[in-house]
């Protein structure tokens, strides 16, 4: 019940303004979708669910502008293949538990949370690679301001704790996956345009 209702609360203020959102995949239960600029059908920005480190709010998302989504994917396929050789190397040594920074470069983007109203603000992701309990994972992590009030603050995560992990999300912001279901979206719009046409004005 807690998901489903952090899912409304995440879409309340798309649905405020009247804006279209179209469904890329699904990170577990969790949603990466588009965002339709306001009135219109072109494609504006892809949010994709995080989680909020300690209890600073709830519902975040990234927020990457579409003219940027293939540089965020680079990033992202980049901290794939550093996780696998980096799990390769802990297994051939026998390391323990052990954490280092993953040399990835994020640049800025936007990020969005609900603390009582919703907040935004930029921030510029990082990545831990770290072993525990016998197992390889990547922490993504974004510290963001809200753009006016400093003290307004939190940070978001997501966790990558698999090649698969990454594979997935890798997937959904392919540029084949997202015209895919923006055309999807195009073709219902006009199917269900045309089957609201009121026929009877056809015939006087």
């Amino acid at each position: 019940m807690k998901k489903v209702l952090a899912i409304i609360i995440a879409l309340l203020p798309i649905i405020a303004i009247g804006q279209t959102i179209v469904t890329l995949g699904t990170i577990g239960d969790e949603k990466v979708y588009v965002v339709m600029k306001k009135n219109s059908n072109k494609p504006d920005k892809v949010r994709i669910p995080m989680q909020i480190a300690k209890s600073e709010g709830s519902a975040a998302t990234l927020d990457i502008k579409i003219k940027d989504i293939s540089k965020f994917r680079g990033v992202i396929f980049e901290a794939r293949m550093k996780y696998k050789e980096w799990c390769k190397i802990a297994e051939e040594n026998n390391v323990g538990d052990f954490s280092k920074d993953l040399p990835v470069n994020f640049f800025w983007i936007d990020g969005t949370w609900r603390f009582g109203d919703w907040q935004w603000g930029q921030t510029k992701p990082h990545m831990v690679f770290y072993k525990e309990n016998g197992l390889c994972k990547v922490r993504m992590s974004a510290y963001v301001q809200a753009f006016g009030n400093r003290y307004i603050n939190t940070t978001m995560v997501r966790y990558f704790v698999t090649d698969y992990s990454f594979d997935v999300l890798l997937d959904i912001l392919s540029h084949d996956n997202i015209q895919q279901k923006l055309a999807d979206q195009s073709n219902y719009d006009l199917e269900k345009k045309e089957s609201n046409v009121n026929y009877d004005k056809l015939f006087n």
